[in-house]
């Protein structure tokens, strides 16, 4: 994305070193595959409460 910097944390999903390269709403992961599957739980999670 422009602008926003990639910065370094850990993974949301296995909690590896991620660079920052991959992000989803504000959460860094290690890779795609990763930040696809938390996408894809945070918004099963979302459609179950009715967001």
């Amino acid at each position: 994305m422009a602008g926003i910097a990639a910065t370094p944390g850990y993974c949301a999903v296995c909690g590896r070193e991620a660079d920052g390269q991959f992000r989803r709403l504000g959460e860094a992961f290690c890779s795609e595959a990763h930040a696809v599957e938390f996408a894809r739980e945070v918004r099963a999670l979302a459609e179950g409460i009715g967001i």
